[in-house]
């Protein structure tokens, strides 16, 4: 079913280096030519193609070799590439146990820690509670204390006046005292 074109006769071409068709194989013993197949899905055959003899097991050994060699060239960096991308997973995964204890143990605080919550929001709202009443309970008491300030500020007053009429009257029974000592001493 398929069918090959000659480019040149073998011949030809080792001994016409110039006459190279670019389809030669260059191998290191000779210049073998290289047949192009024509689609299979052709039913005309045109003209100057022929059918070939079976390929040599050599040229298929050699186009395999060389096939090989293009495409060890060609997959040589992702050959590479994919060696050190398979070296830092080694390097990944063996980080993943201990990071994996470790959000275990993290898991297992927060839970921990989840179920200390509603007892402290309780306890939140009993203290807010408390502070509410504090509040209403001191601006039930500002009043009492502004009249107490008032009483203090008015005793203060009373108590400053007394002690002058005290220290007045302590004078003046010094002086009648005294007084009355020249009075006994006559």
């Amino acid at each position: 079913q398929l069918k090959f074109q000659r480019r040149a006769p073998v011949g030809a071409m080792a001994q016409s280096p110039t006459a190279l068709s670019p389809t030669a194989l260059i191998t290191d013993k000779t210049i073998k030519p290289i047949d192009m197949v024509q689609s299979p899905r052709s039913h005309v055959e045109p003209t100057g193609f022929i059918r070939p003899n079976r390929v040599s097991e050599e040229h298929e050994a050699l186009m395999q070799e060389f096939v090989h060699a293009h495409l060890m060239t060609i997959l040589q960096p992702f050959s590479e590439q994919l060696q050190t991308l398979q070296d830092r997973l080694q390097q990944v995964s063996a980080q993943i146990p201990p990071v994996s204890k470790e959000v275990v143990q993290h898991r297992e605080q927060l839970a921990m820690l989840q179920s200390s919550i509603p007892p402290l929001e309780q306890r939140d709202n009993e203290l807010a509670k408390l502070i509410e009443s504090a509040v209403v309970e001191v601006r039930r008491l500002v009043p009492k204390h502004e009249a107490l300030a008032q009483d203090h500020d008015y005793l203060k007053s009373c108590l400053a006046e007394a002690d002058g009429r005290s220290r007045c009257a302590a004078e003046q029974i010094e002086e009648l005292m005294s007084g009355q000592d020249g009075v006994f001493t006559r």
